[in-house]
């Protein structure tokens, strides 16, 4: 792996067989497959770190048929089944092709990797997420996957080139891995809840290993001034710059030097424009820290460059009217600012709308950090536990609380008058924020100082005088409430059925009996963050077939030009079937691109 050589003067024409641009999981599956066939390959990134959107997402990877150990028999008609219950007919049909190749090809690729990098990318089978939405072809486990947990210590140099993975979700520097420990963090701070519903087996339990991780990190702190046990995303990038790092040592390269056998991972380097010759696109050009470059590259071109989550123009073309209204909060790195679009468009490529949502929609909170820029907060876990519930600047509810993030938007936008600002808050009391937190406000914060004082985080002794600060009907809130309580008594909510589906129950409070998304707000004083309508990337992208190959207006391949992750318009048509998907469909196609 490499930084370029050369100076501002002269920098050489650098010549490679495939060169990608954009380091996120998409990128890297296909760089390690294109490399992996024998062939020359450069990644360009224009960040300074590794890793994109995917070092900072859950790492799981919904993957029906996979053959991870320990297998669960899935049968592949299944899983098709389900996606066209929840595509719908008329985007079923029109992305049918894209479909089978994901259904086809995300098993091989799991089986390809395990097979040629054994020692890194090591996956193993998440069971504890059901597939979002009840249906007789809904799996309740079995579909998701991920990588193993990483020891940080076995990148060597590189790991100072991956990008961090947000500070928000972490505990005293430690990052928290999505599943059982996440649900054994969660589980600690119930103590009283596990007495009273005889559950302090589980507790303890849960307590073992949170004092086991944080020990864990402590010990990794005093060593090497850092945690280096890597989880979720952040551990599938690293075990990707891994396997790449092996592979170029296995060429006869040596990770940093500039002249690469087989693999170069280069930051610092933007690609400003493609050139597309008489045969196919057979050349980029490349701003470097020293000066610019022109890269031959003989076989082919892939966009995987995180899509357009910060491209603010683009943003208002596509997405609705009440969405941009008050402004898009995207989760997604700043860099991601729609290049690989921009790029293709320039050689004949198409973008074009989803059929349904342009972007993984899910609602966030946000607040400056001390560096002044600005954290972006996606609300996956806390509102769907018990005695807490979202509502709008009238005062009354609008959707189920633990479904589904992009769901919870959908109805949101749904709710909200045409042209109004977006506003809603998710509401608590102080016995809910010491167990569970509140947004980026985390559990056991007896006195949040910091959050109160910020604006972040508002507060009254009354529902009223909430009300007043958060300028919600107060009225409506009050009424709200004591239907809430009246709902969390009887352990069913009348309204929008929280907790009665298997993902809602999986999204719960891991120690309650009965209803685990429900519980009452019992009493002051109360808290509440603001939502905003925010994504985990964008769904609208570039025009592709089946495999991978971007397309111009008439519907003919451009040669030597493919596109995958964000950049690639979305195998399920702008729907969000489960969880997991966009980034098992990034890591796919990025290996049919390269394939």
């Amino acid at each position: 792996m490499s930084t370029t050589a050369g100076t501002p003067d002269a920098l050489p024409t650098l010549e490679v067989d495939v060169a990608v641009v954009g380091s996120g999981a998409a990128g890297l599956a296909a760089a390690l497959t294109a490399a992996s066939r024998g062939l020359r390959v450069a990644v360009f990134e224009k960040g300074s770190r590794l890793g994109g959107t995917t070092a900072w997402c859950s790492g799981w990877m919904w993957i029906p048929g996979s053959k991870v150990e320990p297998v669960s028999p899935d049968d592949p008609a299944s899983a098709r089944r389900y996606l066209e219950a929840e595509l719908g007919p008329k985007v079923f049909a029109a992305q049918q092709d894209k479909i089978d190749a994901f259904l086809t090809e995300g098993p091989a690729m799991v089986e390809f990797f395990s097979k040629h990098f054994r020692d890194t990318l090591v996956f193993e089978r998440e069971d504890r997420t059901p597939d979002f939405h009840t249906h007789p072809d809904q799996r309740m486990r079995g579909r998701m996957v991920r990588v193993k947990a990483f020891d940080a210590c076995e990148l060597g140099g590189e790991l100072e080139r991956l990008r961090e993975p947000l500070p928000e979700f972490s505990v005293m520097g430690l990052a928290i891995e999505a599943g059982a420990d996440l649900d054994a963090f969660v589980t600690s701070t119930g103590p009283l809840k596990a007495l009273r519903t005889g559950r302090l087996g589980q507790w303890a339990a849960a307590v073992g290993l949170v004092l086991k991780r944080l020990f864990e990190n402590w010990a990794d702190q005093l060593l090497h001034g850092r945690g280096m046990r890597l989880v979720n995303g952040h551990a599938l990038v690293a075990r990707l710059v891994a396997a790449a790092a092996r592979l170029e040592q296995g060429a006869g390269g040596a990770p940093g030097a500039a002249g690469f056998k087989r693999l170069g991972l280069f930051t610092d380097h933007a690609v400003v424009s493609l050139r597309r010759g008489a045969a196919r696109v057979d050349g980029l050009l490349v701003h470097t820290p020293q000066g610019d470059r022109e890269v031959q590259v003989r076989e082919r071109v892939i966009l995987a460059c995180g899509g357009f989550p910060h491209d603010m123009a683009r943003i208002h073309a596509l997405f609705p009217q009440v969405l941009t209204y008050t402004g898009h909060h995207s989760a997604a790195p700043p860099e991601n600012t729609g290049d690989g679009l921009r790029l293709a468009e320039a050689v004949g490529g198409q973008v074009g709308p989803t059929f349904d949502a342009p972007a993984a929609l899910v609602p966030v909170s946000v607040r400056r950090r001390a560096d002044d820029s600005q954290a972006v907060y996606p609300h996956f876990i806390d509102r769907s536990k018990p005695g807490t519930l979202a509502v709008l600047r009238n005062g009354r509810r609008f959707c189920n609380e633990a479904a589904a993030y992009h769901d919870i938007v959908r109805s949101w936008l749904a709710n909200s008058p045409q042209g109004e600002p977006l506003q809603a808050w998710l509401v608590c009391d102080y016995l809910f924020l010491l167990r569970f937190g509140l947004g980026m406000v985390k559990p056991l914060s007896v006195l949040p100082v910091c959050s109160l004082a910020s604006g972040y985080l508002k507060f009254g002794w009354t529902l009223e005088g909430l009300a007043h600060r958060c300028g919600i009907n107060a009225v409506a809130l009050r009424e709200e409430v004591m239907r809430h309580n009246a709902d969390a008594a009887r352990e069913r909510d009348a309204n929008f059925a929280r907790g009665d589906s298997a993902y809602d129950r999986s999204q719960g409070d891991p120690l309650a009996r009965g209803n685990p998304c429900l519980g009452p707000l019992r009493g002051p004083p109360y808290f509440a963050v603001r939502l905003h309508a925010g994504s985990l990337g964008t769904l609208a992208g570039l025009q592709t077939d089946a495999q991978a190959r971007v397309l111009e207006a008439s519907g003919k391949p451009i040669a030597g030009l493919y596109a995958c992750g964000n950049d690639m318009a979305a195998v399920m048509g702008g729907k969000y079937p489960t969880n997991g998907v966009t980034l098992a469909s990034a890591m796919t196609f990025g290996h049919i691109a390269a394939r």
